[in-house]
């Protein structure tokens, strides 16, 4: 399922075609495609980077995003090595992953196993880390190449400055509550506290239209 899901994501298309493993429809996006497109815009340590090494196999990862807003004093003070305002004012942000259940998802609508343990870890943001890429000279593109035993080329991972050197999040607590909803059941429940709500309404109108108003002088 990974490595499908995968190729159709690389390939600009839906994360699941019609046909693929019997779908009759097309589907968007799944959780293991948002997954992998996750994994694209952060730096995943390498040993559990299996979409980059396929001698690693695939496991769930849930990413969580966390996002703050850094002025340009922040930034500065970042390449100078200085502590931004955030680091020195804690705040509090929370963040709910939720997906759907099924054959495309995560699981492959399998029964979920006993004594499930979560490892955490922290990943942070791809950027730039090849200087000669972003150099007016385009000339010295080449000089970032490296011998290899595999060949000539760049490596996987760099030092990534100056994201290496600092972590908006120091702290994260894990909450895991899982909830099945089904959606048919979630339908029909309120299309009939709907029709309850229309009915009593309906009963209401007709019983004020019973009554007689008596004028108050």
């Amino acid at each position: 399922m990974f490595n499908k899901t995968r190729q159709n994501i690389e390939n600009n298309e839906a994360a699941i075609k019609l046909n693929d493993f019997g779908s009759k429809e097309q589907i968007e996006e799944t959780s293991i495609g948002d997954m992998i497109k996750l994994m694209d815009k952060y730096v995943i340590p390498p040993q559990h980077n299996f979409k980059l090494y396929s001698d690693i196999d695939p496991f769930i990862m849930y990413i969580f995003e966390f996002k703050h807003i850094l002025d340009k004093q922040d930034l500065a003070d970042i390449w100078q090595g200085v502590m931004p305002k955030i680091a020195e004012t804690a705040e509090k942000e929370e963040v709910i992953l939720e997906h759907k259940t099924g054959k495309f998802e995560f699981f492959e609508d399998r029964e979920l196993p006993e004594n499930i343990r979560w490892m955490i870890f922290k990943i942070k943001r791809k950027a730039e880390w090849n200087y000669y890429s972003i150099t007016a000279d385009a000339e010295d593109d080449n000089r970032f190449q490296f011998d290899f035993n595999r060949g000539r080329g760049k490596p996987d991972y760099n030092f990534n400055w100056p994201f290496d050197m600092f972590s908006l999040v120091e702290f994260a607590k894990i909450s895991l509550n899982l909830d099945f909803k089904n959606k048919d059941t979630e339908d029909k429940l309120v299309q009939s506290n709907t029709n309850t709500q229309i009915s009593e309404i309906v009963k209401n109108t007709k019983q004020n239209k019973g009554k007689k108003k008596k004028n108050i002088f």
